[in-house]
């Protein structure tokens, strides 16, 4: 008789523990372990990192080297997302390969954040709205609603992160934005529009994009017209990214006698400068505004 007490009493713990396994899950009221997060691109990643601190556990899927652009993901890839409980992303049309990676990880239950379009932007859209100070906080702030909405026991400290995130942001623009307004006017000519709206932001011009859809080659005609623009310039710079080929970029502006301006939208976990974020947006505000001084 004690015995079958016994076992009534264990099978009870166990049910109990299973219990609490449950609510301690993403889908319960909290969470035992970190909250596995995959970002597509590094500036999410940091951001996660950052607003999440330690209870998050952040995997980037292009951690430098690559344009999402052309990516296709690896098999590693999809088993880290297969184990995800989130896949953010920008979204607005700049991961073309997401959907099919979602389908390939197979996993039930994930929770995909498109931050861009959580801002506003709509599919089709110029995708590389992170380069912007202004709407990159907003998106910070998306990030911590989104640990939040997962993570409610933990809500407060990623609300209190993400504040403390957007100061740093804050604290950089501040930095780089007078010494832009500075200069007065300027333009320049793009690879391809990735720092549209990182320029707009610091009243710098867009001359011209040497490839405006990604992927697609331009033609002679459109390089030739790119030319003779750029030599009306006093000043005449081409941007070019370390993850695309310069070579139409390279001609350009050796005909227009131009100076050639590496930028990066995207950073490089193995790159000490352009490892985060702010180290990232620092490294190209200092290359931009030592060619346009």
């Amino acid at each position: 008789m004690l015995e079958r007490k016994a076992i009534r009493v264990f099978r009870l713990l166990i049910l109990l523990l299973s219990l609490m396994c449950t609510l301690m899950s993403p889908s319960g009221l909290g969470f035992a372990r970190p909250l596995r997060v995959t970002a597509s691109i590094l500036p999410i990643a940091d951001w996660v990192r950052n607003v999440g601190g330690d209870r998050v556990s952040v995997s980037c899927v292009l951690a430098g080297g690559s344009s999402p652009h052309t990516f296709t993901p690896s098999p590693s890839d999809v088993t880290k997302l297969a184990r995800a409980d989130v896949f953010m992303t920008i979204g607005v049309g700049l991961e073309e390969w997401a959907q099919d990676f979602i389908t390939a990880a197979g996993k039930r239950g994930l929770t995909v954040v498109k931050l861009g379009e959580r801002i506003g932007f709509k599919d089709g859209a110029n995708p590389h709205v992170w380069l912007d100070p202004n709407l990159a906080k907003k998106m910070v702030l998306e990030v911590a609603a989104t640990l939040g909405s997962l993570d409610p026991q933990s809500r407060a400290l990623y609300e209190k992160n993400a504040r403390r995130y957007v100061s740093k942001i804050n604290a950089l623009d501040k930095r780089f934005a007078p010494k832009f307004a500075a200069l007065g006017q300027r333009s320049v000519v793009q690879f391809h529009p990735a720092f549209t709206y990182f320029l707009r932001h610091y009243g710098i011009g867009v001359l011209d994009v040497i490839e405006p859809h990604p992927g697609k080659r331009p033609s002679s005609k459109h390089l030739q017209q790119i030319i003779l623009r750029l030599r009306k310039q006093p000043r005449r710079i081409v941007l070019i990214e370390p993850q695309l080929s310069s070579k139409a970029a390279v001609a350009v502006a050796h005909e227009a006698n131009a100076s050639l301006v590496t930028l990066d939208p995207l950073g490089d976990q193995t790159v000490p400068s352009r490892s985060t974020y702010l180290s990232l947006m620092e490294f190209d505000l200092n290359a931009l505004l030592k060619a346009l001084r």
